[in-house]
Protein backbone atom coordinates (compact mmCIF):
# COMPACT_ATOMS: atom_id res chain seq x y z
CA UNK A 1 0.00 0.00 0.00
CA UNK A 2 1.31 3.52 -0.75
CA UNK A 3 1.91 5.96 1.56
CA UNK A 4 0.07 9.04 2.10
CA UNK A 5 1.78 11.90 2.81
CA UNK A 6 0.05 15.51 3.98
CA UNK A 7 0.23 18.85 5.18
CA UNK A 8 -2.16 20.05 7.87
CA UNK A 9 -3.33 23.60 6.66
CA UNK A 10 -4.94 24.42 9.68
CA UNK A 11 -1.79 23.37 12.02
CA UNK A 12 1.37 23.73 9.49
CA UNK A 13 3.31 23.57 12.96
CA UNK A 14 2.84 19.39 12.95
CA UNK A 15 5.07 19.57 10.15
CA UNK A 16 4.62 16.68 7.39
CA UNK A 17 2.74 13.56 8.25
CA UNK A 18 1.54 10.27 7.02
CA UNK A 19 -2.09 8.63 7.60
CA UNK A 20 -0.90 5.47 9.19
CA UNK A 21 -4.78 4.23 8.79
CA UNK A 22 -8.54 4.74 8.56
CA UNK A 23 -10.00 3.36 11.46
CA UNK A 24 -13.72 4.27 10.34
CA UNK A 25 -15.04 6.05 7.87
CA UNK A 26 -14.27 9.41 7.45
CA UNK A 27 -11.27 9.36 10.03
CA UNK A 28 -7.89 9.16 9.70
CA UNK A 29 -5.06 8.07 11.87
CA UNK A 30 -2.58 10.57 11.24
CA UNK A 31 0.98 10.84 12.79
CA UNK A 32 3.31 14.04 12.00
CA UNK A 33 6.50 14.84 12.54
CA UNK A 34 6.16 17.53 15.07
CA UNK A 35 2.48 17.56 15.88
CA UNK A 36 2.39 13.82 17.34
CA UNK A 37 -0.30 11.34 16.43
CA UNK A 38 -4.04 12.81 15.76
CA UNK A 39 -6.90 11.28 14.90
CA UNK A 40 -8.37 13.77 12.43
CA UNK A 41 -12.21 14.06 11.00
CA UNK A 42 -10.80 14.06 7.45
CA UNK A 43 -14.39 16.21 5.96
CA UNK A 44 -12.48 18.90 8.67
CA UNK A 45 -9.06 18.15 8.89
CA UNK A 46 -7.96 20.42 5.86
CA UNK A 47 -5.05 18.35 4.99
CA UNK A 48 -3.03 18.78 1.87
CA UNK A 49 -1.82 16.35 0.11
CA UNK A 50 2.14 15.73 -0.64
CA UNK A 51 3.47 14.01 -3.00
CA UNK A 52 6.09 10.89 -2.29
CA UNK A 53 8.46 12.38 -4.67
CA UNK A 54 8.35 15.63 -2.38
CA UNK A 55 9.18 13.72 0.63
CA UNK A 56 12.71 12.89 1.61
CA UNK A 57 14.13 9.22 1.29
CA UNK A 58 15.64 9.20 5.17
CA UNK A 59 12.28 11.06 6.02
CA UNK A 60 11.66 9.22 9.71
CA UNK A 61 7.55 8.54 8.73
CA UNK A 62 8.98 6.67 5.85
CA UNK A 63 10.13 4.03 8.76
CA UNK A 64 7.68 2.29 10.94
CA UNK A 65 10.09 1.76 13.36
CA UNK A 66 10.52 4.99 13.89
CA UNK A 67 6.92 6.65 14.44
CA UNK A 68 7.03 5.64 17.87
CA UNK A 69 9.62 8.36 18.60
CA UNK A 70 7.22 10.92 16.94
CA UNK A 71 3.29 9.76 18.61
CA UNK A 72 3.99 11.99 21.38
CA UNK A 73 6.27 14.75 20.32
CA UNK A 74 5.00 18.18 20.06
CA UNK A 75 6.38 21.00 18.66
CA UNK A 76 7.75 24.30 20.73
CA UNK A 77 7.72 27.47 18.53
CA UNK A 78 11.03 28.47 17.87
CA UNK A 79 12.41 31.81 18.35
CA UNK A 80 13.91 33.76 15.62
CA UNK A 81 17.41 33.21 17.42
CA UNK A 82 16.62 29.50 17.39
CA UNK A 83 16.16 29.73 13.71
CA UNK A 84 19.41 31.84 12.75
CA UNK A 85 21.29 28.80 15.18
CA UNK A 86 19.59 26.22 13.04
CA UNK A 87 21.05 27.98 9.51
CA UNK A 88 24.15 28.67 10.67
CA UNK A 89 24.60 24.99 11.71
CA UNK A 90 23.71 24.06 8.19
CA UNK A 91 25.49 27.08 6.74
CA UNK A 92 28.34 28.20 8.72
CA UNK A 93 29.60 31.03 6.57
CA UNK A 94 25.63 31.72 5.98
CA UNK A 95 24.35 33.39 2.64
CA UNK A 96 28.07 33.39 1.79
CA UNK A 97 28.99 29.59 2.94
CA UNK A 98 29.64 27.55 -0.33
CA UNK A 99 27.16 24.93 0.38
CA UNK A 100 24.51 27.37 0.51
CA UNK A 101 25.40 29.28 -2.56
CA UNK A 102 25.70 25.62 -4.24
CA UNK A 103 22.41 23.65 -2.69
CA UNK A 104 20.03 26.80 -2.07
CA UNK A 105 20.85 29.77 -4.03
CA UNK A 106 22.23 29.01 -7.47
CA UNK A 107 19.42 27.05 -8.87
CA UNK A 108 17.10 29.71 -7.85
CA UNK A 109 19.49 32.58 -9.33
CA UNK A 110 19.81 30.66 -12.39
CA UNK A 111 15.69 30.33 -12.53
CA UNK A 112 15.35 34.00 -12.19
CA UNK A 113 17.49 34.72 -15.13
CA UNK A 114 15.72 32.13 -17.57
CA UNK A 115 12.01 33.29 -16.03
CA UNK A 116 13.29 37.17 -16.71
CA UNK A 117 13.51 35.99 -20.61
CA UNK A 118 10.87 33.51 -20.86
CA UNK A 119 8.00 35.77 -19.08
CA UNK A 120 9.29 39.30 -20.45
CA UNK A 121 6.50 41.46 -21.24
CA UNK A 122 7.32 41.76 -25.03
CA UNK A 123 7.55 38.38 -25.36
CA UNK A 124 4.59 37.69 -23.34
CA UNK A 125 2.68 40.22 -25.12
CA UNK A 126 3.58 39.10 -28.69
CA UNK A 127 2.29 35.50 -27.48
CA UNK A 128 -0.99 37.28 -26.27
CA UNK A 129 -1.25 39.12 -29.21
CA UNK A 130 -0.62 35.98 -31.76
CA UNK A 131 -2.77 33.86 -30.00
CA UNK A 132 -0.19 31.67 -29.17
CA UNK A 133 -2.38 30.69 -25.13
CA UNK A 134 -0.87 27.42 -25.10
CA UNK A 135 2.67 28.97 -25.51
CA UNK A 136 1.59 31.22 -22.59
CA UNK A 137 0.52 28.08 -20.70
CA UNK A 138 3.31 26.11 -21.28
CA UNK A 139 6.11 28.57 -20.60
CA UNK A 140 4.54 29.14 -17.23
CA UNK A 141 4.89 25.71 -16.50
CA UNK A 142 8.23 25.38 -18.16
CA UNK A 143 9.19 28.22 -15.38
CA UNK A 144 7.51 26.12 -12.75
CA UNK A 145 9.61 23.23 -12.94
CA UNK A 146 12.58 24.89 -13.04
CA UNK A 147 12.74 24.86 -9.28
CA UNK A 148 11.35 22.79 -6.48
CA UNK A 149 9.55 25.80 -4.81
CA UNK A 150 6.03 24.45 -5.86
CA UNK A 151 5.32 20.76 -4.67
CA UNK A 152 5.01 18.05 -7.91
CA UNK A 153 1.58 17.58 -7.28
CA UNK A 154 0.81 21.61 -7.62
CA UNK A 155 2.69 21.60 -10.60
CA UNK A 156 0.62 18.75 -11.96
CA UNK A 157 -2.23 20.75 -11.37
CA UNK A 158 -0.87 23.60 -13.14
CA UNK A 159 -0.26 21.75 -16.44
CA UNK A 160 -3.52 20.27 -16.07
CA UNK A 161 -5.59 23.30 -16.75
CA UNK A 162 -7.23 22.37 -19.96
CA UNK A 163 -6.57 24.12 -23.33
CA UNK A 164 -10.12 26.19 -23.40
CA UNK A 165 -8.96 28.17 -20.50
CA UNK A 166 -5.42 29.42 -21.53
CA UNK A 167 -6.24 32.23 -22.99
CA UNK A 168 -7.84 33.45 -19.97
CA UNK A 169 -4.66 32.49 -17.92
CA UNK A 170 -2.40 34.15 -20.41
CA UNK A 171 -3.89 37.02 -19.92
CA UNK A 172 -3.78 36.68 -16.20
CA UNK A 173 -0.43 36.11 -16.06
CA UNK A 174 0.11 38.88 -17.74
CA UNK A 175 -1.60 41.15 -15.93
CA UNK A 176 -0.30 39.36 -12.70
CA UNK A 177 3.45 40.61 -13.81
CA UNK A 178 2.64 43.75 -15.21
CA UNK A 179 -0.59 45.02 -14.51
CA UNK A 180 -1.17 48.43 -13.27
CA UNK A 181 -3.05 47.77 -9.57
CA UNK A 182 -0.84 47.10 -6.20
CA UNK A 183 0.87 43.75 -6.56
CA UNK A 184 -1.23 42.45 -3.92
CA UNK A 185 -4.19 42.74 -5.34
CA UNK A 186 -3.04 40.79 -8.68
CA UNK A 187 -1.60 37.97 -6.97
CA UNK A 188 -5.31 37.86 -5.54
CA UNK A 189 -6.80 37.80 -8.84
CA UNK A 190 -4.23 35.41 -10.35
CA UNK A 191 -5.21 32.88 -7.54
CA UNK A 192 -9.13 33.15 -7.99
CA UNK A 193 -8.71 32.66 -11.97
CA UNK A 194 -6.49 29.93 -11.04
CA UNK A 195 -9.49 28.36 -8.47
CA UNK A 196 -11.20 27.57 -11.29
CA UNK A 197 -8.82 24.75 -12.19
CA UNK A 198 -8.11 23.63 -8.55
CA UNK A 199 -4.84 25.40 -8.49
CA UNK A 200 -5.22 28.72 -6.57
CA UNK A 201 -2.73 27.79 -4.36
CA UNK A 202 -0.11 30.14 -2.55
CA UNK A 203 2.64 28.81 -4.09
CA UNK A 204 1.71 28.85 -8.11
CA UNK A 205 -0.02 32.43 -7.19
CA UNK A 206 3.01 33.88 -5.76
CA UNK A 207 5.83 32.12 -7.74
CA UNK A 208 6.19 34.15 -11.25
CA UNK A 209 6.23 37.12 -9.92
CA UNK A 210 8.97 36.37 -7.01
CA UNK A 211 11.36 34.96 -10.09
CA UNK A 212 10.46 38.21 -11.93
CA UNK A 213 11.33 40.44 -8.63
CA UNK A 214 13.27 39.05 -6.24
CA UNK A 215 14.46 41.99 -4.56
CA UNK A 216 10.61 43.05 -4.01
CA UNK A 217 7.98 40.78 -4.04
CA UNK A 218 8.06 37.27 -1.40
CA UNK A 219 7.16 33.79 -2.34
CA UNK A 220 4.67 31.95 0.41
CA UNK A 221 5.29 28.77 1.08
CA UNK A 222 2.18 28.44 3.97
CA UNK A 223 4.07 26.09 6.25
CA UNK A 224 7.40 28.12 6.44
CA UNK A 225 5.89 31.63 6.61
CA UNK A 226 3.34 30.73 9.38
CA UNK A 227 6.19 28.95 11.44
CA UNK A 228 8.05 32.10 10.87
CA UNK A 229 5.12 34.19 12.10
CA UNK A 230 4.63 31.94 15.45
CA UNK A 231 8.96 32.60 16.13
CA UNK A 232 8.21 36.57 15.61
CA UNK A 233 5.14 36.52 17.33
CA UNK A 234 3.45 37.82 14.36
CA UNK A 235 -0.55 37.14 13.66
CA UNK A 236 -0.68 36.69 9.70
CA UNK A 237 -4.74 36.26 9.97
CA UNK A 238 -3.49 33.50 7.65
CA UNK A 239 -6.20 32.14 4.92
CA UNK A 240 -5.44 29.38 2.93
CA UNK A 241 -6.94 31.08 -0.16
CA UNK A 242 -4.74 33.70 -1.36
CA UNK A 243 -5.84 37.48 -0.59
CA UNK A 244 -4.25 40.55 -0.96
CA UNK A 245 -4.64 41.13 2.79
CA UNK A 246 -2.87 38.15 3.65
CA UNK A 247 -0.12 38.95 1.09
CA UNK A 248 1.16 41.87 2.27
CA UNK A 249 1.09 40.85 6.05
CA UNK A 250 3.72 37.79 4.68
CA UNK A 251 5.58 40.40 2.56
CA UNK A 252 6.06 42.95 5.90
CA UNK A 253 6.67 39.77 7.63
CA UNK A 254 9.49 38.97 5.42
CA UNK A 255 10.75 42.67 5.27
CA UNK A 256 11.43 42.39 8.85
CA UNK A 257 13.03 38.95 8.98
CA UNK A 258 15.03 40.59 6.15
CA UNK A 259 16.09 43.59 9.34
CA UNK A 260 16.97 41.15 11.64
CA UNK A 261 19.53 38.83 9.47
CA UNK A 262 21.12 42.15 8.76
CA UNK A 263 21.20 42.57 11.86
CA UNK A 264 22.36 39.67 12.89
CA UNK A 265 24.93 40.81 10.22
CA UNK A 266 24.20 37.70 7.76
CA UNK A 267 22.73 40.23 4.78
CA UNK A 268 20.61 38.64 2.69
CA UNK A 269 20.55 39.73 -0.86
CA UNK A 270 17.04 39.50 -1.53
CA UNK A 271 13.85 37.88 -0.96
CA UNK A 272 15.78 34.46 -2.29
CA UNK A 273 18.12 34.29 0.65
CA UNK A 274 15.09 35.08 3.11
CA UNK A 275 13.34 32.34 1.89
CA UNK A 276 15.89 30.25 1.79
CA UNK A 277 16.51 31.36 5.49
CA UNK A 278 12.60 30.59 6.25
CA UNK A 279 13.28 27.10 4.73
CA UNK A 280 16.18 26.06 6.70
CA UNK A 281 15.05 27.79 9.57
CA UNK A 282 11.90 26.63 10.55
CA UNK A 283 12.77 23.02 9.59
CA UNK A 284 11.22 22.52 6.41
CA UNK A 285 13.73 20.91 4.66
CA UNK A 286 13.86 17.89 6.37
CA UNK A 287 10.12 17.05 5.75
CA UNK A 288 9.60 18.03 2.22
CA UNK A 289 11.85 18.99 -0.98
Amino acid sequence: MAMRFVLSKKSPEWGLGIVLKEPSAGKLDTLFLEGGRRLLVESKAALEPVDDCDVPVDSPLRNPERWHDMEHRKRSTASFGEMVKQFLELYPEGFQDPAYIKGERNYKASAVERARKLLARDRLSELLGSAQYEQCHRTAYDCAAMTNLILTSEKLILKAIPPEAHEAFGRQLFDLLYGEKDYSHRVEAFADRLAEHDAGKWTIATYFGFLLDPVARVFVKPTAVQRAAKALHRDLKYEAEPSAAVYKRVAALCEDVKGQLEAANLHPTDMVDVQGFLWIGTGMHREVR
